[in-house]
């Protein structure tokens, strides 16, 4: 579904948030924050009606799977009316710095984000988030960084080695005592270390579905913990509590909403099985 068909003038009526309800779920796949606007106001739209703002968040990941499942919880609910999410990686092994700039370039001079089942216009206010892990790409992300002119509507959200920072951030408050033996890792080894670290720490690993529950813990605790080294993220720091920030704030009270939900529905079903 394109949602320029709901591109009323950056605010949606919200009985006809209702009637279009059942197909904006088709919307998931990238990540960027930003309003719907533009198109004619619906004929039964009348002066004084409550409306209700709402926005895509565009993403170009470099990651295939674990990006993608983290925001799913929020992808999946048909009841959110506020954000939107689509979002773009290459299926089976990632991007790397220089495809998600081209990517985002090619996207912003034709105004127009493409996923794999989806086109959505990008209005001149949007912004694209562009989510890299650093791994051994330091020199890749700073060459694409002097190119920062040609992309100036892409956000860039780099994780130091990579996105399991983040996950690690939603069940502990500091890397101390914990990560300090990757600090010994070879960059090239530094990633998958921590992947592996943090299925030890956490029985059964951590679930990136259900970790964004938690994504208030995660926000405060990498806040704390980020350190930057000449313009990027230092080791075990990350800058995705910017893009969580930016999702919690458009969000509003439907994200607490959304988790209430979630509980009354685990309740309903653990009362089936007594």
């Amino acid at each position: 579904m394109d949602l320029n068909k709901l591109r009323y003038s950056k605010t949606i009526a919200v009985k006809d948030m209702e009637a279009h309800s059942n197909k904006t779920e088709k919307v998931a796949v990238l990540e960027k924050d930003n309003s719907l606007s533009v198109g004619k106001m619906p004929s039964d739209y009348s002066k004084g009606e409550a409306t209700i703002e709402t926005k895509i968040v565009f993403i170009i990941s470099g990651g295939d799977k674990r990006e993608k499942d983290y925001f799913k919880m929020l992808m999946k609910d048909r009841h959110i009316r506020r954000l939107k999410i689509a979002f773009v990686s290459k299926k089976g092994q990632g991007l790397v710095p220089s495809q998600i700039f081209e990517l985002a370039k090619e996207y912003l001079f034709n105004k127009r984000f493409v996923t794999e089942t989806d086109s959505f216009g990008i209005d001149a206010n949007d912004t694209l988030y562009l989510v890299q892990d650093m791994d051994e790409f330091e020199a890749d992300i700073r060459a694409m960084f002097d190119k920062g002119d040609e992309i100036r509507q892409a956000t860039w959200i780099v994780s130091n080695p990579s996105i399991e920072i983040w996950l690690f951030y939603h069940n502990f408050d500091t890397p101390e005592g914990y990560l300090d033996e990757g600090l010994k890792k070879p960059l090239s080894e530094r990633s998958q270390w921590l992947k592996k670290k943090l299925d030890a720490l956490v029985p059964g690993g951590i679930n990136p579905i259900n970790a964004f529950a938690d994504i208030r813990i995660a926000i405060a605790n990498s806040k704390a913990n980020y350190k930057e080294c000449n313009g990027l993220p230092d080791v075990y720091s990350t800058q995705m509590h910017i893009l969580a920030e930016d999702i919690l704030n458009t969000l509003g009270n439907e994200f607490d909403e959304m988790l209430q939900r979630r509980k009354e529905m685990a309740e309903r079903f653990m009362r089936s099985k007594i």
